[in-house]
């Protein structure tokens, strides 16, 4: 069984022009026993909120403290230019191009670049897949991301009409333009979006999706509803940066909407902890339409919702 990988070459040795094509690789090429295993935490120093203190570190406001990315484990990286994606699933000869494929990917950092023209995991045309202990970023400390400005996604999910196997467990990603694109059937559990425009979109499905722990930190819009699609989140811990925990950089990483439905189109429940860099907990939970979703705070009394 295969994936298509993007350039997986390293960035010093390589230039664009010179991988314009796909290379295909095994998944056990991606196999956590042929590379060194994760650090204990395999997020840190990949993304951060934005708390007063990170890591006992003291964070002074306007300031972009360096926190270089770990090179260890199984590390995709690309700097190409055009393509969907570093990691892609083909269109196959099966009902609207489906290609039967049912893509495992385990213990795998994806990384492009700041403000990246490809995506990061593409599995549109896969039927089923389940991803678990996977890092997309750009290689960047999300604090420090660009504002991305390409329409890219970190992790597209697949398509409607999928095999009704979509499973997320332990995923992070952050630089992008949205971070994951959900389609129906996909069953998510401990997943990090940090510093994208998006963090998660829900686009349209006939199936419903259930997420269980999110954390959003630093999305302009935390969750988008871009399509009708039922959803539950079942604890949505969020963080927003702060005053003075902005500059010109990154002011783009600024809260505009927790849920972000200008078209009323989705159907769901949200449990929510939202926490205010140098402030901490709030009980602020900011809408932006999405009358069909109810959204309550940890700990308030059942119907107690925005």
């Amino acid at each position: 069984m295969e994936i298509a990988v993007n350039s997986p070459d390293s960035a010093k040795s390589r230039r664009p022009a010179e991988h314009s094509s796909f290379q295909r690789f095994s998944f056990q090429h991606f196999s956590s026993t042929q590379t060194p295993p994760f650090p204990r935490n395999p997020f840190f120093p990949a993304f951060g909120p934005v708390t007063s203190s990170f890591r006992g570190l003291p964070q002074k406001a306007n300031s972009l403290q360096s926190f270089p990315l770990q090179n260890r484990g199984a590390i995709v990286k690309s700097l190409e230019t055009s393509g969907s994606a570093v990691i892609s699933a083909a269109s196959g000869s099966l009902y609207s191009g489906f290609s039967g494929v049912y893509v495992v990917v385990r213990n795998l950092d994806v990384r492009t670049y700041d403000n990246p023209r490809i995506g990061g995991i593409d599995l549109n045309y896969a039927a089923q897949c389940r991803l678990e202990n996977v890092v997309v970023s750009t290689d960047v400390y999300n604090v420090q991301a660009s504002q991305p400005t390409h329409a890219t996604t970190g992790l597209v999910t697949p398509a409607n009409n999928n095999g009704a196997l979509t499973v997320l467990r332990n995923v992070l990603v952050s630089g992008y333009d949205t971070g994951i694109l959900v389609r129906e059937h996909t069953d998510a559990d401990h997943i990090v979006v940090a510093s994208n425009i998006h963090g998660i979109k829900f686009s349209f499905a006939h199936h419903a999706s259930r997420f269980g722990r999110i954390g959003t930190y630093r999305n302009t819009h935390h969750v988008t509803v871009a399509g009708k699609h039922g959803f539950s989140i079942g604890q949505m811990n969020t963080e927003q940066p702060g005053a003075g925990q902005t500059n010109a950089h990154n002011a783009w990483q600024t809260l505009l909407s927790d849920l972000n439905d200008p078209n009323n189109l989705g159907t769901g429940d949200i449990n929510y902890w939202v926490v205010i860099g140098g402030v901490g907990a709030v009980d602020t939970f900011t809408k932006n339409g999405g009358t069909g979703i109810r959204a309550r705070r940890i700990g308030s009394l059942p119907g107690g919702s925005n």
